[in-house]
């Protein structure tokens, strides 16, 4: 019976070792297949990763490229609006001052001979335009323009209206209207002078 009780040791020993060999497999089996799929998922989530921050870079030059252009933009439009504001000023102060230079009633001569026809009627000028009016346009309208009585007007800061008995036309020489018409060359002129 002992040799029965020892050949059982012996099977049981080596179960024991066949277990322990296929449990050691096993485990080994099973590690290597986590390891495998810990790898995958690592690797889809550094890709994963790796695509949210590229997404979020773009995002972010995107925004930034935006505002950077609205910057520019509103840079752009406040500097073309004081260049306005400036060209502006410039023009009004300059068409002010025209009254008071040499030459100005031979200005107004070019102007009369141009623009004025020989109907009767009003030449209507500032106050200040007939108060100190030389005598030598006073003969050229007389001369000129013998139908036309220079008269005072409010509605003239410089140069002239004419207006025409007869028919229901002014011929407006004011230097504010001469320089609205004008206005885009004016600007122009003005802007290579003072921009360039």
């Amino acid at each position: 019976m002992q040799n029965q009780v020892g050949g059982l040791s012996v099977i049981l020993d080596q179960i024991e070792k066949e277990s322990k060999a296929v449990i050691a497999e096993t485990e080994s089996k099973a590690k290597k297949e986590t390891d495998k799929i810990l790898a995958a998922a690592k690797a889809e989530a550094d890709k994963i990763t790796a695509e949210a921050k590229a997404a979020a870079d773009k995002a972010y030059g995107d925004a930034l490229e935006r505002d950077k252009n609205a910057m520019e933009h509103s840079l752009t439009q406040s500097l073309l609006a004081e260049k306005q504001r400036l060209l502006d000023g410039v023009i009004s102060e300059s068409v002010k001052s025209i009254g008071g230079i040499d030459g100005y009633y031979d200005f107004l001569k070019d102007l009369a001979r141009r623009y004025l026809g020989d109907g009767a009627g009003r030449l209507l000028m500032s106050e200040n335009d007939i108060k100190n009016m030389p005598d030598d346009f006073k003969e050229f309208v007389k001369s000129e323009f013998p139908k036309l009585e220079a008269e005072a007007s409010s509605r003239v800061e410089s140069g002239f209206i004419a207006v025409y008995d007869d028919i229901d036309i002014e011929e407006n020489c004011t230097l504010a209207e001469l320089a609205d018409a004008n206005m885009d060359s004016i600007k122009e002129k003005v802007q290579n002078i003072l921009f360039k």
